[in-house]
């Protein structure tokens, strides 16, 4: 990806300038600011290491309820009580996590030991145990963590700068959290770096964690400390204030894409790009989970990909319609020769979806149309939103439309027979045809490093945190090549208006985030795609603390009437 640089060092030193005397300081600590320096003495971690009998002085309650003042540290960043392990696991899994003894993980993940080492230093009131220097199994480069527990049974993990690119480069899973294990239930992932805007509660669940899946969308806590504290309900209360930006509202870009599939009279279809849609009217929620399907019947015969006539369709959670005769086939995407047999499909947005905490399936009917609409649903074990709509007409035409579409992982969009040897994928946009041949699909290879040209999405995230004295990088991804102009509003007020009614398409949203006090251009590329703004922080302490609202955006008179796309919103804090 190529990317380009703009500065905006004056203007933001400004309006930063301008704002600390009304908003107040608080203490902001992140990453390597408040990694301990009292490291204490070398363990003689080596790989797969038990380092076991660490005392700590004073009295700390494990989220099971146990009271010890003695701890085991394992070299792959588990802490667990007292000879609760026979050896340092490096293959995490929230299975394990969750099924053996009570443990706190600061990070577990398969490191290594060649220069690094694990170290431990106690005081009366706090235990210091930090992964110093470590390196990923895989990985050349040293990475930093720390955990500190306290007498009041309160816990903190703290992660250095160099952490993320070394977990994601090496391809591991990892896990963050804590649980008192014993075949505890398991209450689901928790995504910590929301917590920057406030604090999170889990209740009465001593199990409070974070997955990170090897090829996930990230470890999203480089340069973040984490803080655990006892709620009296059984569980835990857990804060950051660390510098962070974390994502408010979606894209409301308009230049989307959809497309009709219509019957050729061989066995085929013609496809072509038509007007981009939403329809409100989505009917009611199916309930689907991860790997779910329902059945729904039909307003009227419909003719599926290969001849088969059903007035009954299974809607799944993954983006595909089947013909119910079919089987159960509610599974997860792969590749496109993985579930070609199926049966006759629609692949309306066939991707490994996760509706169980967000999101939704719904269905609608009439005499006219039948309406399926995924959304806001995010990829398994991701933070992203995607939502497409189907709709389907008697005469065996359908239509397919992506709101958004912000793919992480790979896809599949089109037809399948459900039998015979499976034709190569087609590029949609081409408006091609498959005479005789009822498959007819694009293939979006995402993990192979492929780009989709559907419904890309203007997005704005950070590239790196912003800390006072330092550089924040906020780029805006997806810039359609027509953009006349392209730039971040940062203001410190979320303004949380909806443009939708200003425009003619009708869209779940498009939420203008932030008053805009600041506006930093960006370059716009040949192509457009991706541009980055460099933000050079004031090194004023007084800004600690300080929050503030961005969002991309670009003029394009091929969006809107309005000329506008707005990325999603974010919500920043200045850190130490």
């Amino acid at each position: 990806m190529t990317l380009s640089r703009n500065g905006a060092t004056a203007s933001l030193a400004l309006l930063l300038a301008l704002a600390a005397p009304s908003l107040p300081a608080q203490s902001i600590s992140c990453g390597d600011a408040v990694l301990a320096t009292n490291l204490g003495t070398a363990q003689g971690a080596t790989d797969e290491a038990l380092i076991a009998g660490l005392s700590l002085g004073f009295p700390f309650t494990f989220p099971d309820g146990t009271v010890t003042s003695t701890i085991d540290v394992t070299s792959n960043g588990r802490i667990t009580l007292p000879g609760s392990l026979t050896s340092s696991d490096f293959t995490p899994d929230r299975g394990t996590f969750l099924s053996e003894p009570s443990a706190l993980a600061p990070l577990w993940v398969d490191l290594d030991y060649v220069t690094g080492d694990v170290f431990f230093n106690a005081t009366p009131t706090e235990a210091v145990i930090t992964w110093q220097d470590a390196v990923v199994f895989g990985g050349t480069n040293p990475l930093t963590f720390q955990a500190i527990l306290r007498s009041d049974s309160s816990f903190s993990f703290i992660y250095d700068s160099r952490i993320g690119a070394e977990i994601e480069g090496a391809f591991l899973d990892s896990v963050i959290g804590a649980t008192p294990g014993n075949a505890a239930t398991d209450p689901g992932d928790t995504d910590f770096d929301l917590f920057v805007n406030g604090p999170g509660d889990s209740g009465t669940e001593p199990s409070v964690y974070e997955f990170f899946l090897a090829g996930g969308d990230g470890f999203d806590l480089t340069g973040f400390a984490l803080d655990f504290e006892p709620n009296g309900n059984g569980g835990y209360t857990v804060s950051s204030d660390c510098a962070r930006g974390a994502a408010t509202s979606t894209s409301c870009t308009l230049q989307n894409d959809a497309f009709r599939f219509t019957p050729d009279g061989t066995g085929g279809y013609d496809v072509a790009e038509i007007p981009p849609f939403f329809e409100s009217n989505i009917g009611p929620d199916l309930g689907l989970t991860d790997e779910d399907e329902s059945d729904q019947a039909m307003p009227f015969s419909f003719v599926m990909p290969g001849g088969a006539l059903i007035n009954t369709i299974r809607v799944t959670s993954n983006g595909r319609l089947l013909d119910p005769a079919s089987g159960s086939l509610a599974r997860f995407f792969v590749d496109p020769t993985f579930g070609f047999q199926d049966g006759p499909a629609i692949c309306a947005g066939w991707v490994d979806l996760d509706a169980t905490n967000r999101g939704s399936v719904h269905f609608d009917g009439n005499a006219t149309r039948a309406l399926v609409t995924w959304q806001d649903i995010p990829e398994f074990d991701e933070d992203n939103s995607i939502t497409f709509q189907a709709r389907l007409f008697p005469d065996g035409s359908f239509d397919l439309s992506f709101v958004s579409f912000p793919l992480l992982f790979d896809a599949v969009i089109g037809t399948f027979g459900g039998s015979g040897t499976i034709s190569s994928e087609t590029d949609l946009s081409n408006a091609p045809s498959s005479a005789g041949s009822p498959d007819l699909f694009e293939f979006i290879d995402m993990v192979a490093g492929d780009t989709s040209d559907i419904a890309i999405p203007l997005r704005t995230f950070e590239v790196s945190p912003p800390q006072i004295g330092g550089t924040y990088d906020l780029m805006v991804d997806g810039i359609p090549p027509t953009a006349l102009t392209a730039g971040i509003l940062v203001g410190f007020a979320n303004l949380n208006v909806d443009l939708g009614p200003l425009l003619p398409l009708d869209r779940p949203s498009c939420i203008l985030a932030t008053n805009g006090t600041l506006n930093v251009p960006l370059t716009i590329l040949t192509g457009g795609a991706s541009s980055v703004a460099s933000i050079n922080v004031p090194n004023r302490p007084a800004l600690a603390g300080i929050e503030f609202h961005a969002q991309g955006y670009v003029i394009d008179p091929t969006q809107n009437p309005l000329a506008l796309g707005l990325a999603n919103g974010l919500t920043g804090r200045v850190g130490l």
